[in-house]
């Protein structure tokens, strides 16, 4: 009986489901590593820039009024700031109110202690591509805490950039929390807007910069982002004056322009209309603009344009007002865990 092998149809068919297996595996093993490399870099990222804001806070924290101008050139404030707030200038009363700045360069941040050469705090292995200071309660004599906000941005490899921020206050007390009243040269009208400022215009009031719409309420700048925080339902459909919600209490615990009654804006009826103060604000200052409306701004990431409102959709989320283009003035609900912009009014 003669032996029958494989034909070489057979064997073609066989070498053909063979080498679709073999690159399928291949694939996915190549795919994994990718994924391997890009959580590596990002876990990189995120403990580079972790100990950059760290090391900053704590110095930055140190800060003291320089009466003299002997680190910049403006009397009386515990901050100087480079062109665009790229980088910040500061006498460390813990070193000797030693000058000490932080800045970008080359994609490193660079910090420089009196009149040594700088160093880098982070390392070759990351790029710092975005470094902004904005520094509030600054001017001189306006009775306002100094408060410092980092925002950076880095990225390592392949791996998508990643954006943190904080902001950190001045440890030498530098205001007084006593009650807080409008200045007597600044009087101010039933419903919130000091004379000079409004309807529809913005201005600067005590130091600080505040919007007035067309209903006599008072708005301040972009402040930050922070999650609107809670898991039940509160008892009034609204956060504020309610413990543990770090949107509200942003504005809950403001001082401000001279004020300390600000509230998170409402939306108490979750859509497009009157009865929603933060859909109101976006229609009178920020249609069509993207500008001051926005701060920052940058398209690549529209939470930093999505607004929390202090009311409440379930136990799950609250409602939130989007600025960004194509949903421009789109009032929608998100979790109360998401990290939205907060910005603050008072006479709603």
């Amino acid at each position: 009986m003669k032996n029958k092998g494989f034909t070489l149809i057979e064997l073609l068919v066989s070498a053909g489901i063979f080498s679709i297996i073999v690159v399928t595996i291949i694939g996915v093993f190549v795919s994994s590593i990718k994924l391997q490399d890009n959580i590596l870099s990002a876990k990189k990222i995120i403990g580079e820039l972790n100990y950059a804001l760290e090391f900053m806070s704590r110095n930055l924290r140190m800060a003291v009024k320089d009466r003299e101008e002997s680190c910049w050139p403006v009397a009386n404030t515990s901050y100087g700031l480079y062109p665009g707030g790229t980088g910040i200038i500061f006498k460390n009363v813990f070193e000797s109110s030693q000058c000490q700045k932080f800045h970008l360069e080359n994609e490193q941040i660079k910090f420089t202690k009196g009149t040594d050469q700088p160093i880098d705090i982070t390392s070759e292995g990351i790029k710092i591509t975005k470094l902004k200071f904005v520094v509030s309660g600054n001017v001189p004599d306006d009775n306002l805490q100094p408060l410092v906000t980092i925002y950076a941005e880095a990225s390592a490899g392949k791996a998508p950039p990643i954006k943190l921020q904080t902001s950190v206050s001045q440890r030498n007390l530098d205001a007084d929390y006593g009650p807080s009243k409008p200045p007597e040269s600044d009087p101010i009208t039933e419903t919130g807007c000091p004379i000079g400022i409004g309807p529809d215009t913005s201005g600067t009031l005590n130091g600080d910069i505040v919007y007035c719409d067309n209903n006599n309420r008072l708005w301040t700048v972009w402040l930050g982002r922070y999650v609107w925080g809670g898991g039940i339902d509160e008892p009034t459909d609204s956060c504020i004056g309610v413990a543990s919600r770090p949107a509200c209490n942003t504005c809950d615990n403001l001082v401000y322009a001279g004020y300390s009654d600000w509230e998170l804006p409402s939306c108490i009826s979750h859509t497009e209309d009157s009865n929603c103060v933060l859909y109101q604000f976006w229609q009178e200052f920020c249609e069509g603009e993207y500008g001051d409306c926005v701060i920052p701004w940058d398209p690549d990431d529209p939470n930093e344009a999505t607004y929390w409102s202090s009311t409440e959709r379930s136990s799950s989320k609250a409602v939130c007002v989007k600025f960004y283009y194509p949903y421009s003035g789109n009032v929608t609900d998100d979790y109360k865990t998401s990290l939205y912009s907060v910005r603050c009014v008072r006479g709603q």
